[in-house]
């Protein structure tokens, strides 16, 4: 974070704040504007947060400070020690392929994974170093070290260099001819029904005992779990509720115990609430409401302006005001015959 400010504001614990962050694997510089900054406090942050701090009073200057600091804070990511990767988790990308005999990587950008990525090979210091995770209805992989001669001088004779690099390009290559698993999806309302067709001609784990799970990331990222029941021959469904906006996207896996047999995406945006979505004109709908209200129902808008609307049809219920007038007629004719009026 770099902080651009002439350093006054109302009194605050500043420390706190830029400790929780820094906590946060954040650091904080600050670049302090004019001859009137406070200087002192400006620099005490920075030195709080990890940072460094300056100062100008030529507004010029302030993009040439801002990409100083970015390249100084880039290059603090940068380990340039020789660690060996590690398996993390199994993962077709690495299928066949003994990290334990690998050769030293010479460097690599620290970073922390995405909630949602798949951590597939790591540092000896436990960072990330191959990961996969969903975009749309993609896949993305991130590869934190060199694939050249910096970093991966010694992979480049490994014999098992291009056998890694095939596979890692060969899973995140959409597959545009497979004939396994399809997922659908289908919203109603708030809730989002998952529909898996799983065929079965010719399947080699006919008969053996299959789930297929989906996990649904939505906007928030926070993946939700559901186990998809088989509703019909070959298909299966599973419903999760969604309550906002966005984007989500659905990914079903198909395992026999912890064996991933097959896998399959889709994806669903929700842009507007339902009512709001365009459809095609209904033009039953409008004929009745034309009918119920005496008025005519056009095709389109020749003559719309120049048809006589003056004419028309209202019909008014007299009954309740006929029944007042008498009531008020026959009191009056009661006080006309009975009551005596005396002459003044």
């Amino acid at each position: 974070m770099i902080a651009l400010t002439d350093g006054h504001s109302s009194p605050a614990n500043f420390y706190d704040l830029v400790s929780m962050m820094r906590g946060s694997g954040i650091t904080v510089s600050t670049v302090g504007i004019g001859q009137g900054a406070d200087r002192e406090l400006l620099d005490r942050i920075a030195n709080w947060g990890n940072g460094r701090h300056y100062f100008t009073d030529n507004p010029l200057s302030i993009p040439q400070i801002f990409a100083k600091e970015t390249m100084t804070a880039t290059r603090s990511a940068l380990q340039e020690t020789p660690f060996l990767a590690q398996t993390l988790t199994p993962h077709l990308s690495i299928r066949g392929i003994d990290f334990r005999a690998a050769p030293f990587l010479l460097g690599y950008v620290v970073t922390k994974a995405k909630p949602t990525g798949e951590v597939v090979l790591v540092t000896e210091q436990g960072h990330p170093l191959l990961v996969f995770w969903q975009y749309g209805l993609g896949q993305v992989g991130a590869y934190t070290s060199d694939a050249k001669n910096r970093w991966a001088s010694e992979w480049l004779e490994w014999p098992s260099f291009s056998q890694f690099w095939a596979q890692v390009l060969r899973t995140l290559m959409r597959d545009e001819g497979t004939q396994g698993m399809q997922v659908r999806t289908e919203v109603t309302e708030d809730q989002l029904t998952i529909r898996a067709d799983v065929p079965v001609q010719e399947d080699a784990h006919l008969g053996e005992v299959q789930q297929i799970y989906a996990t649904v990331v939505g906007p928030d990222l926070k993946p939700v779990e559901v186990l998809l029941r088989p509703v019909a021959p070959e298909r299966y469904e599973g419903i999760v509720s969604i309550g906002r906006d966005g984007e989500y996207h659905v990914q079903a896996s198909r395992k026999i115990g912890e064996q991933e047999i097959d896998r399959a995406e889709a994806g669903h945006v929700a842009a507007y609430p339902e009512e709001f979505r365009i459809q095609p004109t209904d033009e039953n709908r409008l004929r009745a409401w034309a009918r119920s209200g005496g008025g005519e129902y056009l095709d389109g808008v020749e003559g719309m302006w120049t048809r006589d609307r003056t004419k028309g049809t209202l019909r008014i219920r007299l009954a309740p005001s006929l029944l007042a007038a008498s009531l008020i007629l026959l009191i009056a004719d009661v006080l006309v015959r009975r009551v005596v009026l005396e002459k003044g």
